[in-house]
C-alpha cells in the first residue's frame, strides 16, 4: 500500500486556506481540533471554526450543508473549561475559549512563584496551539525583582500584554514587557512611582523608598526599561522617579502612547 497521510502536514495547510476564508477548510479544521489529528486536540479551536463557518454569509446554496453540517457539531461539543494555574499570591486564569488566541488573566500580587507557574501556562498554551497569547493584568503589584523576571519571560515569548484598569508598580513593568500593549477603556492606567524595600515580616509596615538612581534596586529598573521600551525607557524611568514610593503616577492611554508605555489604546 501506499505512504499514510502526513496529518499534521494536512492540518497546517488545511488551517491557512481556513485563515484565509476557505469554508470547506474551515470545517475540516474544527475536525481536525476536535479529534486532536493533525493539530493540538482543542475543543475551543474546534469550538472557534465551528462558530465561524456558521456566522458565514448562505446565499450561496452550496454553502448551506457546511453551515447546517457546523450548526449540528457545535451542539455536540462539550461545555467549555476554565483552567486555573494557582501561585503564592495569586493566579493565572486560563480561558480556551478565544482560541486560536488564548486569553490568560493575571490575578494577585507578584511573587516568585508567579514565574515558576508561568512556565506551566507557557508550555498549556503551546500545547493547545495559542497563536499569540494575551495576559491581562488584575494585579495590584508586588515583587520588583519577580515583576521583572516575568515581564522580560513575556517579551521572550512574544505575548501581548492587556490592562482595562489599574495597573502600578512591578504590574506595569510587566505589562511593558508585552510585545504588543493595550489598554482598554476609559479606566485603564498606568502607574509609575519609585521602587522600594518594605519588611518580610511585616508587610503593613511602611515602606523605604529607594530616590537614588545609583541603587540596585533602581538600576535594575532602568536596565529593564531600557530593554522593553527602547524609544523611551530612559524618559519611562525618569518619570518614575520623580514620584515617591508613597505615591503612585498615573499615565492616562492618550499620554501612555506618546511615551510607547502602550502600543494601542481602545
Amino acid at each position: 500500500g501506499g505512504q499514510a497521510p502526513d496529518l499534521k502536514q494536512a492540518g497546517f495547510w488545511y488551517l491557512q486556506a481556513a485563515q484565509e476564508g476557505d469554508l470547506d477548510a474551515q470545517l475540516a479544521v474544527a475536525r481536525l481540533y476536535e479529534s486532536g489529528q493533525g493539530l493540538p486536540r482543542s475543543v475551543a479551536s474546534a469550538r472557534f471554526w465551528l462558530g465561524r463557518l456558521v456566522a458565514a454569509p448562505v446565499a450561496d446554496p452550496s454553502v448551506v450543508p457546511l453551515v447546517q453540517q457546523a450548526r449540528d457539531r457545535l451542539r455536540l461539543l462539550p461545555p467549555d473549561e476554565q483552567q486555573e494555574f494557582k501561585f503564592e499570591g495569586g493566579r493565572f486564569l486560563f480561558r480556551e475559549a478565544m482560541l486560536p488566541r488564548c486569553v490568560i488573566a493575571l490575578q494577585g500580587r507578584i511573587t516568585r512563584d508567579a514565574n515558576r507557574v508561568f512556565h506551566r501556562v507557557v508550555e498549556r498554551a503551546r500545547a493547545l496551539g495559542c497563536m499569540e497569547p494575551w495576559i491581562v493584568l488584575e494585579s495590584p503589584g508586588g515583587s520588583l525583582p519577580d515583576g521583572i523576571e516575568l515581564g522580560r519571560a513575556i517579551r521572550l515569548e512574544g505575548y501581548s500584554t492587556v490592562v482595562a484598569r489599574s495597573c502600578a508598580s512591578s504590574c506595569a513593568l510587566i505589562f511593558m514587557g508585552g510585545r504588543e500593549r493595550h489598554l482598554i477603556g476609559s479606566r485603564a492606567r498606568i502607574g509609575l512611582h519609585q521602587s522600594s524595600s518594605s519588611s518580610a515580616e511585616d508587610p503593613n509596615a511602611r515602606k523605604t523608598c529607594y530616590s537614588s538612581s545609583q541603587d540596585s534596586a533602581s538600576k535594575s529598573k532602568r536596565r529593564y526599561l531600557r530593554e522593553v521600551l527602547a524609544e523611551s525607557g530612559e524618559a519611562v524611568f525618569e518619570r518614575a522617579m520623580k514620584t515617591s514610593c508613597h505615591s503612585i503616577d498615573w499615565i492616562r492611554p492618550a499620554e501612555a502612547l506618546e511615551l510607547h508605555i502602550a502600543t494601542r489604546v481602545d
